[in-house]
């Protein structure tokens, strides 16, 4: 074999290694090894239906509303979604001034749940029974719809919840106050 032989079969295993990366790059070529396709599996999350119910006080009395939604094993995003889905409800019917909703929700294995949202969800110049409701109206959507948390730490911005009439320095209970469901 002389030096050509040699570059002939240097440029065609060149030509053909590049062809095979251009190819995986690309996604014409796929490797699955049998350990990530276990994991996968085993990560899958199961998504169902769950008629969901909203608490809120409107007019001086309790009003309830359904709602589908999906839910899955992930009780965070089930919080996540539950409480844009009634911050939502509550901008609807102009209980709340603002428009506001959750950025986050973090559950403890203690059962405290951090909810973080952009704003604050209690007006400056509401009553204090007012602002109480509207916690209250939280608080039982949380508990009807068997989300299984025991204390609620209010949050805005990441930073606890700042109001002159209500104390958020340490987490609500969500049992024990007015909320019978």
């Amino acid at each position: 074999m002389n030096k050509t032989h040699h570059y002939i079969i240097i440029s065609a295993a060149s030509f053909f290694t590049a062809l095979l990366f251009f190819a995986i790059y690309n996604q014409w070529i796929i490797f699955c090894s049998p350990w990530s396709a276990s994991a996968e599996k085993t990560s899958s999350v199961l998504i169902h239906k769950k008629q969901i119910t909203h608490h809120y006080y409107h007019g001086d009395k309790w009003k309830t509303e359904k709602q589908e939604m999906l839910w899955q094993d992930n009780v965070e995003q089930n919080i996540f979604h539950l409480i844009n889905a009634w911050l939502l409800l509550l901008d609807e019917e102009h209980i709340t001034a603002k428009k506001t909703t959750l950025q986050s929700a973090l559950v403890t294995t203690a059962g405290c749940a951090y909810l973080s949202f952009d704003h604050n969800i209690l007006g400056k110049e509401d009553t204090i029974f007012k602002k109480w409701m509207v916690i209250e109206g939280l608080l039982k959507t949380i508990v009807a719809n068997g989300i299984t948390i025991h204390h609620v730490q209010f949050l805005v911005q990441h930073q606890p919840l700042q109001d002159a009439h209500l104390d958020f320095s340490l987490p609500w209970s969500v049992h024990g106050f007015i909320h019978q469901v």
